[in-house]
């Protein structure tokens, strides 16, 4: 299993074809059986992570040198700058995670209302980490601001077409983030 993120914010068709690539390499990779990806979690999902997040699941062959396919996989992983990754059987992923909330060895939690003195003490830590012997590939969460929009209602033109000033933030809501409108149900699934 690789999971990988890139800054959030990336666009859902970047990260379609960095996955696409990544999957065409992968594949050619002697003793991957198959491969499959998912971009984001769902809706309802155990995790919440945005599109700029998302898990491949890589199946080896029993039959070749299972060391030397991952470290290929990881070669491959480690071609994607800028990306965030890590490559590790199911078994420890969700190990790690229940132990920790986090698939990281060490995780330094950092708490407050500010965020720029929060990411102030993060790198501070970040370089105290790897000035420490035997620490390797110290780093933070990928912490960015993602942009947002503030719609503000001009009240005497809204009336003027006969829409509420709710009929407009819902509007600009759809346009920007998209509205569910339904469930498709197939075979007594959703």
């Amino acid at each position: 299993m690789m999971h990988f993120a890139t800054a959030p914010g990336t666009s859902d068709e970047e990260e379609v074809r960095m996955i696409e690539q990544a999957s065409e390499e992968l594949r050619e990779i002697p003793g991957v059986r198959s491969f499959g990806a998912h971009i984001g979690m769902a809706f309802l999902s155990d995790e919440v992570a945005g599109v700029n997040f998302g898990e491949m699941w890589i199946s080896i062959d029993p039959e070749v040198d299972y060391d030397e396919t991952i470290t290929r996989i990881e070669e491959v992983a480690e071609s994607y700058p800028g990306m965030r990754r890590d490559v590790q059987t199911y078994l420890r992923e969700r190990t790690d995670e229940t132990l920790s909330g986090s698939g990281e060895p060490i995780v330094v939690r950092i708490y407050g209302d500010d965020l720029a003195v929060l990411r102030e003490r993060a790198e501070e830590v970040q370089h105290l980490l790897g000035q420490t012997s035997g620490v390797v590939e110290e780093h933070m969460d990928q912490q960015v601001d993602v942009p947002q929009i503030e719609v503000e209602v001009n009240l005497v033109t809204a009336q003027k077409y006969g829409l509420k000033p709710g009929d407009v933030r819902r509007a600009a809501a759809t346009m920007v983030a998209g509205e569910e409108v339904g469930d498709v149900f197939r075979d007594g699934k959703a």
